[in-house]
């Protein structure tokens, strides 16, 4: 029987207390959280990482009836639990769920047109009441292509993070920074530090540079996570975020931990980040022009003091806008939404 006083919050690391308590409290429900960590881990891979996600996919399915709403805070945790739904037909969920961070990019061939079945039955699903984006573009993609009727599940939400201020300290050193795995193009950088005796360091996974040759100037590092990553964004001059598709979503999280560095960010033009990335603290970058973006990490370079102001405000508008707990807020008031 459903326990009209509890959310499900079903996870790939340890939520922060700080988003659990704002979902609380803007809901009135109490949150329990179910997770096995794959963010922390150093060592787990790919297919270690989707069989955790599927681990904890069959524990909520066991179990989700005992609450009033589920939570996914990784979208594939929510698709996995989808299709286990799908595939054990003689055991339908009734309890209505959320995903959080659907990221779809669309594929060609066989794999693409298996990958779109996959999200399609996720989407259509009829438990599924709400999906997440984190731009406000995606809500006109994704109706686009997936069913019309279900245009109404999704939802913007513009994402949080951090807790506390970064316990290493910003300074500006001798290197520009890169990170992230998500939809990113690392080839317009190889491009763009070929011949410049600018020094940037990658933190990334191997999949993400094969096939790129890189310069002695570029060092790309693997197994770079938590502190030593934002070690890497404390010393660098500027935060390089350039994408394969601009108006897909991807590199938000490593933008707002930027802003909380005080670091400009140099961004790949695009509607994907046209709900994040502002002026006052970015500099925009045509998309896949190595020139243009030689041009704006020039500006960085001969521009100190604008570019620690830029950061300044960035940290300021991050306060306002970005943390974890108006994130946690915004999901209490969508579940509300939802249970109406």
């Amino acid at each position: 029987m459903n326990d009209t006083r509890k959310i499900l919050l079903a996870a790939n690391c340890r939520v922060e207390q700080v988003v659990i308590d704002a979902m609380e409290q803007a809901s009135g429900l109490t949150v329990e959280l179910n997770y096995i960590d794959s963010i922390g881990s150093k060592s787990i891979n790919a297919i270690k990482r989707h069989l955790s996600y599927i681990k904890i996919a069959h524990r909520v399915f066991k179990k989700s009836e005992d609450y009033q709403i589920v939570v996914f805070w990784q979208q594939f945790i929510g698709i996995y639990y989808a299709l286990i739904s799908l595939f054990l037909s003689f055991k339908k969920p009734k309890t209505p769920i959320v995903i959080l961070t659907l990221i779809y990019i669309k594929r060609d061939g066989i794999k693409g047109n298996l990958h779109k079945w996959v999200y399609n039955k996720t989407v259509n699903s009829r438990f599924v009441k709400g999906i997440v984006c984190h731009s406000s573009e995606e809500l006109k993609y994704y109706s686009e292509q997936f069913s019309a009727e279900n245009k109404h599940k999704f939802n913007f939400l513009p994402i949080g993070e951090g807790v506390d201020k970064p316990s290493v300290v910003s300074s500006s050193g001798n290197y520009f920074f890169a990170g992230g795995t998500s939809n990113r193009d690392y080839k317009v950088l190889a491009k763009a530090f070929a011949e410049s005796d600018d020094h940037l360091k990658i933190a990334c996974q191997p999949n993400d540079v094969a096939g790129i040759d890189f310069t002695n100037n570029v060092e790309v590092l693997h197994g770079i996570y938590g502190d030593e990553f934002h070690e890497l964004m404390a010393g660098a001059k500027a935060i390089l975020i350039t994408l394969n598709d601009p108006n897909v979503s991807a590199g938000q999280l490593v933008l707002l931990n930027a802003m909380r560095h005080k670091k400009v960010s140099i961004i790949t033009d695009g509607n994907g980040m046209a709900d994040y990335a502002n002026k006052a603290y970015c500099l925009m970058t045509k998309p896949y022009d190595p020139i243009d973006l030689r041009e704006q990490i020039d500006f960085v370079n001969a521009n100190p003091e604008l570019i620690k102001e830029m950061g300044k405000a960035g940290e300021e508008f991050y306060e306002s806008n970005y943390t974890y707990k108006k994130y946690g807020l915004n999901i209490g008031d969508l579940i509300n939404k939802i249970l109406m």
